[in-house]
């Protein structure tokens, strides 16, 4: 079984009630599985807070949000993880996730973060930074 974050609410003719709890399942055969046996899935699971689940800052907020600081200082963790290069994030594409806000390169690669953000958060910078592809105003030079 694959731990990955999917988004289920959209789908209640997938859902079970036990428990005074309403659980959602991705298809008919993950709904299958619980129903054969609830007690394994639902007495031992600790659900997450809102600490541990991604959160998508929607594009109004997370312009607010342009000068504050952000983990990786502002780069792209699935690029850097999955492609081994570092690449300078869209400011208007950012999860928070863990006390930290990841920003990402297109929502592609922030819907892979989404659904396995444990493989991302430990990502670090290399030592050696490759240069800055900003441009130079020429009034700065």
């Amino acid at each position: 079984m694959k731990k990955t974050f999917v988004s289920c609410a959209h789908r209640p003719e997938f859902s079970v009630l036990y428990r005074h709890q309403f659980y959602y399942f991705n298809g008919a055969s993950e709904r299958d599985i619980f129903v054969n046996n609830p007690k394994r899935f639902a007495d031992k699971t600790i659900f997450a807070n809102g600490r541990n689940c991604p959160l998508l800052i929607r594009t109004y907020k997370s312009a607010e949000l342009v000068a504050q600081e952000k983990a990786l200082q502002s780069h792209c963790p699935v690029t850097l993880k999955d492609e081994g290069r570092v690449a300078k994030g869209n400011n208007l594409l950012i999860v928070q996730f863990k006390d930290n806000r990841y920003v990402f390169v297109d929502e592609e690669k922030l819907v892979r973060f989404f659904t396995e953000p444990s493989k991302y958060v430990d990502t670090q910078l290399p030592v050696k930074m490759p240069p800055a592809d900003d441009p130079v105003q020429l009034v700065k030079l």
